[in-house]
């Protein structure tokens, strides 16, 4: 399953979920911290969701 942590979720949950194997990205790493829900939604319906970078 993949996940799309929005902006009321911790980055630092996302790292590690990642560690942990799992297909997460977040919002504020993909550039959609202030991104209307419509978009962080459309962006959430595509397949594949966009990796999130690893810093």
């Amino acid at each position: 399953m993949r996940l799309l942590l929005d902006n009321n979720l911790s980055r630092r949950l996302a790292e590690i979920l990642i560690v942990e194997g799992e297909d997460v990205a977040h919002v504020g790493s993909l550039g959609l911290r202030a991104a209307d829900d419509d978009i962080v939604l459309a962006t959430a319906r595509r397949s594949p969701c966009p990796r999130q970078r690893r810093h």
